[in-house]
């Protein structure tokens, strides 16, 4: 039988590099409490990374950094979103960098959501959860 660290890691080498992960994504496999000392074992081991409270990341290797590369903003965005069943909309900039329309690298990644308004930080950047105002829907004409 395997343990909880052996699937929980064989899960997150499934998923791929630079995939972000946060606790709520292991509770099929265990508890919380066991897939929380899972994550935070293999942090330490320095297999995955914590990027924010709660939330890891499996690194990707940078071959310009010779090292790993920074953590990505959408994954990570994507698994706060998916660990609070909120949907997320890029936006701005983030959008137009995720679908390869703009080569610059935005420094804060902006989300519509609709959770509530909240701001990411760590090292390497920042997410803008935002939730919109009727103001910003767009209304259909009847």
């Amino acid at each position: 039988m395997q343990t909880t660290e052996k699937r929980i890691l064989a899960r997150i080498q499934g998923s791929g590099k630079g995939s972000a992960f946060t606790i709520k994504d292991f509770l099929d496999l265990a508890n919380y409490e066991a897939a929380k000392k899972s994550l935070m074992r293999l942090a330490n081991a320095g297999t995955l990374r914590r990027t924010l409270r709660g939330v890891y990341d499996y690194p990707a290797y940078s071959p310009v950094r010779k090292g790993p590369a920074s953590p990505d903003p959408d994954a990570i965005a994507r698994a706060i979103a998916r660990a609070h069943g909120w949907t997320l909309i890029p936006t701005g900039e983030s959008a137009l960098n995720l679908l390869g329309l703009s080569t610059q690298i935005p420094a804060q990644w902006q989300y519509l959501s609709d959770g509530p308004t909240k701001r990411y930080d760590w090292e390497g950047g920042s997410i803008s959860l935002t939730a919109p105002t009727w103001r910003t829907m767009p209304v259909p004409e009847p």
